[in-house]
């Protein structure tokens, strides 16, 4: 007879070499980054150095491995395994020497081992300065933000930073650059940041104006002081009410999600914060500066009515009494199929994916955003709720691609067209799944990437029905590229090299490729960089 302790014995014997035979396997398979870090030119020591996935997120591995810089500047990164990253320096108040990011993609292969990864930085510049009120007393807990002087553009949604309590905002590891700076929240309407008692953006010194404001210059290790703003003007904002209808009964109704767009300078941006009408079909929209408005429907799953915008404008009072009355949207209906033998999971993966309608108008070739639709268990589905215009669809899971569309057999290559209120049946929409992927290299020939150059690599599925099956690769530093989710089929792969205005590729080459799925293919480029003979 074996005794307990044998037994576990046994037992342990067994784990341990199932462990030992999977950390060997993943040490075999695991690849080492090194490099080196200077700060203007000097070792930068105790600079840490991480890895960042770039895969999607519900297949980014497990990462906490990370690099310290030595004395010399060095760092090493061990134990990575293969898959696409983006390595960073965290280091704050550094910025990248070369004027780029700071950050870099790398494409690690098994087992490889990535040298000479290195990282040029300079120290950033700062500004920093006062936000006041008329009366001088500080604002806290002010958010500043940053625009380029070059262009009208905020360089960020986040916040550059926020006042403490004497006022005092600092921004620091700037790139050498121009640069406006605002404190104040308007242009966020509609949110708790545009709340009562909030002053008018207003820019340094005490402009509320962009194109009025002072730019501030920053170079390499400098601090701009002194800059202060002084707010002046509070941000009056108003209440807008009404209530959503049926466009036929003239009855409220509930529950309806509602939103609202705001016009600034012929762009639009949307805010819909899930709100829902009460059980008298009102609605309520607050904090809103003044400005030129739209409230909107929202589209919810299983809902099948749609409504046009009612515009409104804010001038100096609050806006009562508005009216949006639903219309009967067009549907569709039809089943889903999985085009090809995949495993259990991913078919139940598929079957709990919901699908989604864009109905572009015909004659204004805008799109509507999505209305969601739920996949029954058979594969069948009903998306109502639909302007007029032409339907393309897909999926929510990035994995699974629509491959063809037939309504009653017929391919329909451009789209399903879709007439007001109208109901579309017999719908079958092919949907593949994309686990193929393909790596390779770009070699370049007679020469490196000119200044200002960049390298594209792309693939375009051949003999595809829809015409819309493309991707673009993810290319690292070193040439290397890899497209992560392809269908399986063949593809013409392009490699080229583009100049900034440039009217078409300074040189490139192609290839073809079949992948398969659930592998691995590889592709190697030569690309000649020496200008062709002109012809005779």
């Amino acid at each position: 007879m074996v005794s307990t302790r044998q037994t576990i014995a046994c037992v342990l014997l067994v784990l341990g070499i199932t462990v030992c035979g999977y950390s060997q396997t993943a040490a075999d398979e695991s690849a080492t980054i090194s490099g080196k870090v200077t700060l203007s030119g000097n070792a930068a020591q105790g600079v840490v150095i991480t890895l960042r996935s770039n895969e999607p997120a519900s297949y980014r591995k497990l990462m906490n491995e990370r690099g310290v810089t030595d004395a010399n500047g060095e760092y090493r990164i061990m134990n990575v395994p293969p898959g696409n990253y983006t390595v960073v320096p965290a280091a704050g108040a550094f910025v990248a020497a070369d004027g780029l990011s700071g950050e870099r993609t790398v494409i690690v292969n098994k087992a490889e081992t990535i040298e000479n990864f290195d990282f040029s930085l300079m120290t950033g510049g700062v500004i920093t300065g006062r936000v006041v009120d008329a009366d001088g007393r500080a604002i806290v807990e002010e958010e500043i933000h940053l625009f380029s002087g070059q262009r009208p553009n905020r360089l960020s949604r986040d916040p550059a930073a926020v006042t403490d309590d004497r006022g005092v905002y600092r921004i620091y590891g700037l790139k050498p650059g121009s640069y406006k700076v605002a404190a104040g929240r308007e242009g966020d309407p509609g949110t708790s940041t545009s709340r009562v008692g909030s002053h008018v953006r207003t820019f340094y010194p005490a402009v509320t104006e962009l194109a009025e404001a002072t730019a501030v210059q920053v170079t390499e290790q400098s601090e701009a002081t002194d800059i202060n703003i002084t707010l002046s003007r509070m941000l009056t904002t108003y209440k807008v009410s009404g209530r959503i209808v049926d466009g036929d009964t003239g009855e409220p109704l509930p529950n309806v999600n509602y939103g609202f767009r705001r016009s600034i300078d012929s762009t639009s941006e949307s805010r819909n914060f899930g709100a829902l009408t009460n059980e008298r079909g009102e609605f309520k929209l607050e904090n809103l500066p003044p400005g030129q408005y739209a409230v909107f429907v929202g589209q919810r799953s299983g809902s099948y009515f749609r409504a046009k915008d009612v515009p409104f404008e804010i001038v100096d009072r609050d806006v009562t009494g508005l009216e949006v009355r639903t219309l009967k949207g067009a549907s569709v209906s039809g089943v889903l199929v999985l085009d090809g033998t995949y495993e259990k999971e991913i078919r139940e993966q598929f079957l709990k994916t919901p699908v989604f309608a864009m109905v572009e108008d015909e004659t204004t070739r805008t799109t509507r955003l999505g209305v969601e639709g739920t996949i029954r268990p058979n594969g069948s589905f009903r998306i109502g709720g639909l302007a007029a215009g032409t339907a393309t669809f897909s999926l929510g899971a990035s994995r699974f691609a629509v491959v063809r569309v037939e309504q009653n057999g017929i391919v329909q290559l451009r789209g399903v067209l879709l007439k007001h209120g109208e109901d579309v049946s017999g719908l079958r929409i092919f949907v593949d799944y994309r686990d193929a992927s393909l790596g390779g290299a770009v070699q370049l020939v007679n020469g490196p990437l000119p200044p200002d150059a960049h390298l594209n690599v792309t693939a375009r599925r051949l003999n595809d029905v829809s015409a819309r099956i493309g991707a673009t690769a993810k290319i690292d530093d070193r040439g290397q590229f890899v497209f992560d989710a392809l269908l399986p089929g063949t593809y013409e792969v392009m490699a080229a090299v583009f100049l900034p205005n440039s009217r078409g590729p300074i040189a490139q080459t192609k290839q073809q490729v079949t992948v398969i799925s659930g592998s691995t293919s590889k592709i190697t480029f030569k690309l000649d960089l020496k200008p062709p003979k002109p012809n005779p």
